[in-house]
């Protein structure tokens, strides 16, 4: 039996590219979790969005034709089912807020972009690009102290 789960921890091994285990040495003990709160890392050392399927990057396409050419329900079409296929992906999200920007649908725009903002730990530029559709939609929306106070946040981002 012992000769079988070496076999096959092996086999896993050289499958998964895992280092081979020293046959003398004991399985490293977890790490204690810290009782205290760690600070986050700079955003430059953070996880980045994962790279989006090939089936999103082809709607995302779709999506950028349709609008360029005038074809907005399309377009919009095309991103709600990138944001169907990926919810996790902040890139639909975002796009589909700055369409809405487009359509003058303002709140909606904020949502979509604040729902991107959610997904995007670590993605300086959607984040950044999040804050400005916000901005631009508070300010379609009358809301000039809303703006601002989305234009600080840019420029908090910035330091």
């Amino acid at each position: 039996m012992f000769s079988l789960l070496l076999l096959l921890q092996g086999c896993a091994s050289s499958i998964y590219n895992l280092p081979e285990p020293e046959p003398s040495m004991p399985p490293p003990l977890p790490e204690a979790t810290p009782s205290l709160p760690q600070a986050e890392p700079p955003l430059s050392t953070q996880k980045q969005v994962a790279a989006p399927s090939k089936a999103v990057v082809a709607l995302l396409a779709k999506a950028d034709n349709a609008r360029h050419s005038g074809q907005l329900e399309l377009a919009a079409a095309n991103l709600e089912r990138a944001v169907r296929i990926a919810p996790k992906d902040p890139l639909p999200w975002q796009r589909l807020a700055q369409l809405r920007l487009e359509q003058g649908d303002a709140r909606q725009a904020e949502t979509l972009a604040n729902k991107s903002n959610s997904l995007a730990a670590g993605s300086h530029g959607i984040i950044r690009r999040n804050w400005q559709i916000i901005a631009e939609a508070r300010r379609l929306e009358g809301d000039t102290q809303g703006a601002l106070r989305a234009e600080r946040k840019l420029r908090e981002l910035d330091l």
